[in-house]
């Protein structure tokens, strides 16, 4: 069942995070990371690709960043970000997986997932790295688009 970090469905101002993970400890300790990296951002998460996708269709708008581990029951990560890509191109994602680097990068390509957007556990600071700088992009992204389109 999905977990959301704020009820408040009118506020998209700050775009959130979505995390991906079947496994419960995976998941905990990521999401732990992100909220004390974002405060202010909710983080929410889901337990398979398929409800990725249907989260992503139910709340378009809310999530900027997807990070996504690879191998999950119903639904595999790169299917799932293959299907977010195609409904919101414009979301930032990532894959988080214990699979070996050239298996991933193989599975994932057709995605249309960067091969520098595969991270492997249990090193969570290249991937937090790579959240930090894509996050702060897009509110950049973001508050430029709100100037122009005042």
């Amino acid at each position: 069942m999905p977990r959301y970090e704020s009820e408040s469905e009118s506020v998209y101002d700050i775009p959130a995070i979505l995390v991906a993970e079947d496994d419960e400890d995976s998941r905990t300790g990521l999401c732990r990371l992100l909220k004390s990296m974002f405060k202010k951002t909710p983080v929410d998460w889901v337990e398979d690709g398929h409800l990725l996708v249907e989260q992503i269709q139910s709340h378009p708008n809310r999530y900027g960043i997807i990070i996504s581990d690879f191998n999950m029951p119903i639904m595999n990560g790169a299917d799932a970000l293959k299907r977010v890509r195609a409904i919101d191109p414009s979301i930032i994602s990532c894959i988080y997986t214990a699979v070996s680097h050239k298996e991933a990068v193989n599975k994932i390509y057709p995605a249309g997932i960067d091969k520098d957007h595969v991270f492997h556990k249990p090193d969570f600071n290249p991937l937090l790295d790579f959240v930090e700088k894509s996050y702060k992009s897009l509110l950049e992204m973001r508050k430029r688009y709100q100037r122009v389109a005042v």
